[in-house]
């Protein structure tokens, strides 16, 4: 986990693939569950969260300071990803 030097494979992971794969465990698993889309693995690529949110995220995992798994990858702000989140007709809210 973690670094952005763990994250340089040969060929990295293309985030514009992330909403098919929440499609993908939003038709499989049951409603009841979340698809969770860590907001700081794709804030720099707004498109790509819109897009999974459309395609069935639900949460945005906990927002904190640090992220223990993933450390080089800050977190927006909350504020910042409330407003992000209501120029789409969204809300951020508390679990």
């Amino acid at each position: 986990p973690g670094s952005r030097d763990t994250w340089a494979p040969a060929a990295p992971y293309d985030l514009g693939r992330l909403p098919a794969v929440v499609a993908e465990a939003r038709e499989r698993l049951p409603a009841e569950v979340a698809v969770q889309v860590p907001p700081n693995l794709v804030c720099e690529r707004p498109d790509v969260l819109r897009a999974c949110l459309d395609a069935g995220a639900s949460d945005l995992g906990g927002i904190s300071p640090r992220d223990e798994v993933n450390p080089d990858y800050d977190f927006p702000t909350a504020d910042a990803l409330a407003a992000q989140l209501s120029r789409w007709g969204f809300r951020l809210r508390p679990r």
